[in-house]
């Protein structure tokens, strides 16, 4: 997605080389995955989240909430693994609630994803962490799970 207007920020703190790389020609690039439907902007994820497998774009967000919906799911996320076959395979890390036990989760998860998904969607593994990193305003952070899991950073 692309933004212009006085409301836009001019200038990234003491980082100009970065706000030249997401600035030309006065238009910003957010990095956001968007689509215009029902004369609305709907945000989709963001573009470096994005999973590639065997050459179709997998957006983990909607991955994320077909795990969400399962009973027993805190809160997960969805990053790439490398894979030498199809370049980037599914890996869902999640926070069960403590009482439940990981394999029946595990089996619970991936009949949600096979009921709502695409099987080029379903993950390739599920992990149980027990908590997940988060940035400083609370995000759950994809990259220092790729980092903590010596993925893509």
């Amino acid at each position: 997605m692309m933004i212009k207007g006085k409301n836009v920020f001019i200038n990234y703190y003491q980082n100009n080389e970065l706000y030249k790389e997401v600035v030309k020609d006065s238009w910003f690039y957010t990095g956001d995955i968007c689509e215009f439907r029902d004369n609305k902007y709907w945000y989709l994820d963001r573009k470096k989240d994005l999973i590639i497998k065997s050459g179709i774009n997998i957006l983990p967000a909607e991955i994320e909430e077909v795990i969400h919906s399962v009973d027993g799911v805190i809160e997960c996320a969805v990053v790439p693994v490398y894979d030498e076959g199809h370049g980037e395979k599914i890996l869902a890390v999640v926070v069960a609630v403590n009482a439940i036990k990981q394999d029946d989760l595990r089996k619970k998860i991936i009949l949600a994803c096979k009921s709502k998904l695409s099987n080029y969607k379903l993950p390739s593994d599920i992990v149980f962490w027990k908590k997940l990193p988060k940035t400083p305003s609370k995000k759950i952070s994809r990259k220092k799970i790729r980092e903590h899991l010596n993925l893509f950073s």
